[in-house]
């Protein structure tokens, strides 16, 4: 009886925790992410390093600094904000706004939606880009921060 019971034991434990790595989800990749997806960033400079923040619609965060192709997981945001943001693009109309000067040293929007995507990016000392841009950039940055 104690052989038959080891047996079944071992094959319980073996079906765990294959059961665990199969429900491994896969990696967080920007290039193949199919939903909504904003972006923000910032670089140049000296160095001319671009640190990269994407904001899924349920509140995960990746961060991804330089030619480096691996991502750091942040902690996730409220998905409320995410929703909020990409409410407020929309509406002013950001998802069609067009505004690229970089300066030596810059921030971006990204904004991918419904298939599409548009990259807004202004220069720091930059006032020419519509408020909301830099309202948006600070906002989702200090998300980050307090989390």
């Amino acid at each position: 009886m104690p052989a038959r019971w080891t047996l079944c034991m071992y094959r319980i434990v073996i079906a765990s925790v294959l059961l665990v790595f199969a429900c491994k989800t896969p990696p967080f990749n920007p290039a193949t992410f199919s939903e909504d997806l904003i972006t923000i960033g910032e670089g140049g400079g000296f160095a001319g390093i671009e640190t990269r923040y994407y904001f899924t619609p349920v509140g995960k965060v990746y961060q991804q600094t330089g030619r480096d192709s691996s991502l750091k997981k942040l902690p996730d945001i409220n998905r409320e904000l995410v929703s909020q943001v990409q409410t407020t693009a929309s509406e002013v109309g950001l998802h069609d706004y067009t505004y690229v000067n970089p300066g030596n040293v810059y921030k971006f929007i990204t904004l991918r939606s419904d298939g599409r995507e548009n990259k807004i990016v202004w220069s720091h000392a930059d006032d020419g880009v519509k408020p909301v841009c830099p309202a948006i950039f600070d906002l989702l940055k200090q998300s980050i921060k307090n989390n």
